[in-house]
């Protein structure tokens, strides 16, 4: 009888040689799913115990420190000496208490980029120990400094003053390309490397606008602009004096963001000299009036249309919020690969140009939406996006007349979905529209608290309607998606009664989105 010869035949999670799984572990590390949690570096090392030594043994797995809250010392000094000598990247986001930043300190020549986030008393403690007279010259391979204020607070802590970061520890850092401050104060002089400038209000309180305008003369590689800002009664005076000092050029802009006063935002416009292919996101405070939205849009009018029939855009996504007694309303026109509708990769965050609407009534809402939709060309939307609160029924049908391609519309399933299907039966007669997607009302902003759903309103019927005008006009809709959430909470005799009508001329897909 031959004799058996027992082997050990290792599990397959071992199997996989190490410069491989070092390789496989980097990439989870750096997908948004695991990118914002404390915990990826233990779960690795709780696998397995090859899993836990090769984790360990591997510096390159310890150069990126993050924490969502207030890291122990211990943490950051564990992060430090397993990362051998490697550049050092260290992110430490909505913090609630102080923390030492002692070991960050103290090797500060190899921080490659630095974010905190935390409120404001807490956040000027660390930029006074990181802009201290002994740490100047000391962040030379910075890259990227994030620096924020928290900007809701409970209670906010209106004794904080901005910090400041002294000129004298500017100047030394000579590597930095990004620059990220809210509510702190900041002169970025001699920073003619930066790529990426992200200010607001707080961070720049003292200069004219004739100093910002230097400041964007001195870095002509910028590629991300945002400047946010709070109504100001001088605007319109200091704008006109500095109108005399020449536009600035910034040949290498692909994406600028605008958080001002409207005449603020007009007058920078009119004064910045930027790329066709520029992603606009125009968030003008309180553009409450068809001139003021013609003030903001004309600098850009010839941009816009050269942009847009570059870029050709197919989705047009409508957000709209009720703030206070003010209906607030988003245009966002997204490319191609950027559409949320197919299968393509979604980031409405990057649209080829975005900008702001209120309205304290229906009239003046209605007003505002159609000297924007007047300025955007249009001619190659074919889906449209509507989320969130409702509008005035007199909006949604300007929008959707003014959509002559339009096949596709995902809308949510509540009064916003409401509108938008009786503006589809009042334009029925010259629509092209094919599909219908319904969907449970998503938040796009995390801080927004809205309306829950709780079940059917009157979409359902809204929706009823249309079908039933579809199918008596002989029209061209062919499919009605609806998500597994919005079928279930429909009842049986709704459920059928869609059912049915779709069934005649097209039909019903179920869309598991989970």
């Amino acid at each position: 009888m031959p004799r058996l010869v027992q082997r050990n035949v290792p599990p397959p999670i071992l199997s996989i040689p190490s410069e491989l799984t070092v390789n496989i572990l980097s990439r989870i590390m750096r997908d948004p799913h695991w990118a914002h949690s404390d915990y990826q570096l233990q779960t690795f090392m709780l696998t397995c115990k090859a899993w836990a030594a090769l984790v360990r043994d591997t510096p390159a797995m310890w150069c990126t420190i993050f924490s969502a809250s207030s890291p122990s010392r211990a943490f950051l000094r564990a992060h430090i000496e397993r990362s051998a000598q490697l550049p050092l990247h260290v992110r430490i986001g909505d913090f609630d208490s102080p923390f030492d930043l002692s070991p960050i300190l103290s090797v500060a020549e190899r921080v490659q980029s630095l974010e905190l986030e935390g409120p404001s008393r807490d956040m000027n403690v660390l930029v006074e120990e990181i802009c201290a007279p002994e740490n100047h010259g000391r962040f030379g391979a910075l890259r990227m400094l994030r620096l924020e204020c928290r900007v809701y607070e409970a209670p906010p802590d209106v004794s904080a003053r901005p910090a400041r970061i002294p000129d004298a520890f500017v100047v030394r850092l000579g590597c930095l390309r990004s620059l990220r401050l809210r509510r702190i104060f900041v002169c970025p002089v001699g920073l003619s490397e930066l790529q990426e400038l992200h200010l607001d209000r707080a961070s720049y309180p003292r200069w004219s606008f004739a100093s910002l305008l230097d400041v964007l003369r001195a870095c002509p590689d910028l590629t991300s602009l945002l400047l946010f800002a709070t109504l100001d009664n001088r605007a319109t005076a200091r704008l006109s004096a500095d109108r005399d000092s020449g536009s600035v050029p910034l040949s290498k802009l692909a994406k600028l963001m605008i958080y001002e006063a409207c005449d603020q935002c007009a007058g920078l416009l009119t004064l910045l000299r930027i790329p066709l292919k520029t992603r606009l996101q125009l968030h003008p405070v309180l553009l409450r009036t068809a001139s003021q939205a013609e003030a903001v849009l004309k600098p850009i009018r010839d941009h816009i249309i050269t942009s847009v029939n570059e870029q050709r855009p197919e989705m047009l996504m409508i957000t709209t919020l009720n703030e206070s007694r003010f209906h607030k309303c988003s245009f966002s026109l997204i490319s191609p690969k950027f559409s949320l509708t197919s299968g393509r990769e979604s980031s409405p965050d990057s649209p080829v140009f975005a900008i702001d609407g209120y309205g304290e009534s229906a009239g003046q809402m209605h007003e505002v939406s159609q000297a924007v939709l007047n300025a955007i060309p249009l001619v190659t939307v074919s889906e449209l996006e509507a989320r969130a609160a409702d509008l005035p029924p007199m909006v949604w049908d300007s929008i959707v007349s003014a959509l002559p391609a339009l096949k596709i519309v995902r809308l949510a399933a509540d009064d916003t979905g409401a509108g938008v299907c009786a503006a589809l039966r009042s334009c029925l007669p010259q629509m092209g529209v094919r599909e219908i997607q319904v969907c449970v009302p998503l938040d796009l902003e995390p801080y927004v608290v809205r309306r829950p759903w709780n079940g059917p309103t009157s979409w359902v019927q809204a929706l009823t309607g249309l079908l039933t005008a579809c199918r008596d006009n002989g029209s061209c809709l062919a499919c009605l998606k609806l998500d597994a959430v919005t079928l279930n909470g429909l009842a049986e005799s709704e459920r059928g009664e869609l059912k049915e009508l779709v069934g005649e001329f097209g039909e019903l897909v179920l869309v598991d989105e989970t």
